[in-house]
């Protein structure tokens, strides 16, 4: 009752005008709420706990059902993951299996051929770049040995000039050495090759140093490279009869026994005391042509090394070492000199009298 009371309290008091004296629209406005009131439905706050156990009911349902599913189908999908990891596994030893097969057939059907690379035939390759500003040249050699076990294949050796900006200083930049075209070598040889061309206008050293590379071709592939690091330039070269001229001359008239005196007489006294690298030696060592202030002094600090660099360029002519007896007269010599195309010329007399000469004709040129 209380509650109907102060419904109807609440409707008056939201209905009623300003006005001071209570009319007929209000009243009309009052009855009009009422009627309205009774219209709307009630809510039944009883009914929101039942219906919230429905749904914990209907959850708890779903998540058993899912669980005894999962359950279910687990064993069967892990089985199928076991079956397929162990196909691959079987399949990738099979692969490995074939790999090795195949790789030892290849290797039984040319044993021979797999154990000779193409390094054997071209080992140690070398060169040397000289440009000749006298004569306006541009020279370019180099060698190698055959290590490999049997005869190397037939190759060509060409020069390639790295430096494009020298395309106007030369016919070409690229070009094959006519010595080395269709060469062969046997196993232990030595081989060089030699090729000069023009020089279109002056080129200067650091434009060609570690620009020029020697290509080793087989079979029309390039199978081996060697860039050659140093240049030397002739200002003003040595004609080969001067160098000719020197050789017979230290040949012709230095002899075994000879006393030191004797040799001052035909050398000078302008010589070098050094010991050879056993240690028990007393050597003489003249470098004959010499430009003045020409100092030597070897990397390997052996006393008795040989200065290839000095004989390449020109600054000194010949290297001659004469040994000396107990008795200090001479036990054997030998002399260096740079032959042209920068083969060096060796001459031994040992103490028994037995020559030995490497000239750039014979095989035996050391570079």
């Amino acid at each position: 009752m209380g509650d109907h009371l102060n419904r109807l309290n609440k409707i008056m008091d939201e209905q009623i005008s300003a006005d001071s004296v209570f009319n007929e629209k209000d009243e009309q406005n009052i009855l009009r709420e009422i009627q309205e009131q009774k219209k709307r439905p009630v809510l039944n706050r009883r009914s929101f706990v039942p219906a919230l156990l429905t749904v914990a009911l209907f959850a708890g349902l779903l998540l058993v059902s899912f669980t005894y599913l999962d359950e279910f189908f687990q064993p069967k999908q892990q089985a199928v993951q076991d079956n397929k990891e162990l196909e691959m596994k079987e399949d990738k030893e099979s692969k490995e299996n074939e790999k090795v097969a195949d790789e030892k057939e290849v290797k039984e059907e040319k044993p021979e051929e797999l154990s000779i690379t193409y390094d054997a035939y071209f080992t140690d390759p070398n060169g040397g770049v000289e440009i000749n500003k006298e004569t306006g040249t541009l020279k370019i050699w180099g060698g190698f040995i055959n290590l490999a076990e049997k005869e190397s294949p037939q190759f060509a050796v060409k020069a390639n000039i790295l430096n494009p900006n020298l395309e106007s200083a030369l016919k070409e930049l690229s070009f094959y050495f006519a010595d080395a075209r269709y060469a062969n070598t046997q196993h232990d040889e030595v081989f060089q090759f030699l090729e000069e061309v023009p020089l279109l206008k002056d080129v200067t050293k650091e434009e060609l140093e570690n620009k020029v590379q020697l290509a080793f071709i087989v079979d029309d592939k390039v199978v081996k490279t060697h860039v050659i690091k140093e240049v030397h330039v002739i200002e003003k070269s040595v004609t080969p009869v001067e160098e000719s001229m020197k050789i017979e001359e230290i040949k012709k008239n230095l002899k075994l026994g000879m006393t030191q005196k004797e040799v001052k007489a035909l050398f000078g006294d302008k010589y070098t005391a050094v010991e050879g690298a056993k240690g028990n030696e007393n050597f003489w060592r003249f470098d004959l042509g010499a430009d003045p202030g020409y100092t030597f002094s070897p990397e390997n600090k052996l006393p008795d090394a040989i200065d290839d660099k000095g004989l390449l360029d020109g600054t000194v002519d010949t290297i001659l070492f004469v040994e000396w007896d107990e008795n200090l007269k001479v036990n054997s010599f030998s002399f260096y000199n740079m032959l042209e195309y920068g083969f060096k010329y060796t001459y031994r007399v040992f103490p028994d009298g037995t020559v030995k000469e490497d000239r750039a004709d014979s095989g035996g040129i050391e570079d």
